[in-house]
């Protein structure tokens, strides 16, 4: 039995106590039934979830430049043998541990290719369930699937499966004309893992300036919030109130600090893929002195500064997001382009 839990519409970090109650069919006594133990379960919270997510695509990563290393090195061995047997006519003892060890490199190289598409499905599964992305995010996503889905392509497995049964024949003739067909297929797949890399690392940026785009928009509504707060305690003038006021402008500013871990990342992959996304740096400065100057003004009660400093940095952060998003949006356009005009070529 299943049971989805996707219409109570969870958040993350909630959680759910849940029983199970079975009934028999006894219809001379009644039915009887029993009951499990009392079970929880916990929906991970952003943290956990985006801790998860980000060493699922590392090793993701990791996978993908494996596969193009064990793809390369097929290739080369490939090559090499088929040189060989150009010049050499018979299959001799370590031409033919060659060719075996071609064939176990090629099935290494299939179950890792089959463990990248797993790996991927699993983390869309993961994210669709409990971060769901932006339709322009989700649709790379399953670009990306479709692509690795296809790096396992039936054509070459008989192309494999043939030089088996040739090795067996000891029919060096034909083999050597295989090798060249087996050749341009692992040239291909080359550049097959090349382009799922490049699109991997594309869909990673997407997402991490979506993040924190969404961080900076909820961050700017909490210090909104804060602000009037602020201008309402001025008027209050409540000492204890001016004290938690001060608390949560900085918890908002370990929040703020902390919604700027991806930018790095942000930056190396956006200069990786030649899409600049521009970091607007001196207005992050300007936000983060006046979220400090909120917080010192708090602090000598001087409410109406504060919350003259709060405006100012609520404008700041949803500029930023704004900023990052049309940069976004700029660099979409511009590899878009790139691409058709590749198509053309």
């Amino acid at each position: 039995f299943q049971w989805y839990v996707d219409s109570l519409q969870l958040n993350p970090g909630d959680k759910i106590e849940y029983f199970t109650q079975v009934w028999d069919n006894d219809g001379v006594n009644g039915p009887k039934s029993t009951k499990s133990r009392m079970l929880q379960f916990t929906v991970p919270s952003k943290d956990l979830l985006d801790a998860a997510i980000k060493e699922s695509e590392k090793e993701t990563e990791n996978q993908i430049q494996s596969a193009l290393k064990k793809a390369k090195s097929l290739e080369k061995d490939l090559e090499n043998l088929d040189n060989k047997l150009k010049t050499n006519t018979e299959l001799d003892f370590k031409e033919q541990k060659q060719i075996e060890d071609v064939l176990k490199k090629r099935e290494e190289l299939i179950k890792e290719l089959q463990s990248l598409q797993e790996k991927n499905q699993n983390t869309n599964d993961k994210q669709q369930q409990f971060n769901p992305q932006s339709p322009e995010v989700q649709n790379k996503l399953e670009q990306l699937q479709k692509l690795m889905n296809e790096l396992t392509d039936k054509n070459t497995e008989k192309l494999y499966e043939e030089l088996k049964k040739l090795l067996e024949q000891k029919q060096s003739d034909r083999i050597s004309s295989l090798l060249e067909k087996l050749r341009n297929k692992e040239q291909n797949l080359e550049k097959e893992l090349e382009r799922t890399m490049n699109l991997f690392k594309q869909m990673q940026l997407e997402q991490k300036v979506d993040k924190l785009v969404d961080k900076l928009d909820e961050l700017a509504e909490k210090q909104e919030e804060l602000t009037e707060k602020t201008l309402q305690n001025d008027q209050s003038n409540e000492e204890n109130k001016n004290d938690a006021l001060q608390k949560e402008q900085e918890s908002l500013q370990k929040e703020f600090e902390k919604s700027l871990e991806d930018k790095k990342e942000i930056e190396e992959l956006s200069k990786e893929l030649e899409q600049p996304v521009d970091m607007p740096e001196d207005l992050q400065k300007e936000v983060q002195q006046e979220m400090e100057d909120s917080k010192k003004a708090l602090q000598s009660k001087q409410n109406k500064k504060a919350s003259e400093a709060q405006k100012k940095a609520t404008k700041g952060m949803k500029e930023m997001g704004k900023m990052m998003a049309d940069a976004m949006d700029s660099a979409e356009m511009e590899a878009m382009e790139e691409d058709l005009d590749a198509l053309r070529d």
